[in-house]
């Protein structure tokens, strides 16, 4: 095993929450390749899957002026990454047209005024 740190694809998306996330989840799953279960993601709960070692979660939160908002999250499992540094490699663009193209919305990359927005919310406000 070589001493390299570990590298691994990461994405972070935004999409305006005008349909239930029961009807969400399947176009997202299937435009990513994987199955998206109920679970947790990052402490609250979630859609979740994993596909190519990143754990997927795809939440109901809130952005700017409260409104719903979905986030899309692909992060390295914690357990391949817990005692290790590790490199990202951001694909949010690759996974913003993978979803466009395969019919499960317009995502976005969230403006740093959607991540302050979203960071004064927990999960008793959504």
């Amino acid at each position: 095993m070589d001493d390299e740190e570990p590298t691994f694809l990461t994405f972070s998306l935004r999409l305006d929450a005008n349909d239930p996330i029961e009807t969400v989840a399947p176009r997202v799953g299937t435009a990513l390749g994987c199955a998206l279960e109920p679970g947790s993601f990052a402490g609250g709960p979630a859609m979740t899957g994993n596909v190519l070692g990143i754990k997927i979660g795809l939440l109901l939160w809130r952005g700017i002026d409260a409104a719903h908002v979905f986030e899309l999250h692909g992060v390295p499992d914690r357990g391949a990454v817990r005692n290790v540094p590790w490199q990202e490699i951001p694909i949010d663009r690759a996974i913003i047209d993978l979803l466009r193209l395969h019919g499960a919305g317009r995502w976005r990359q969230a403006s740093q005024d959607e991540k302050l927005a979203a960071a004064k919310y927990d999960d008793d406000d959504i």
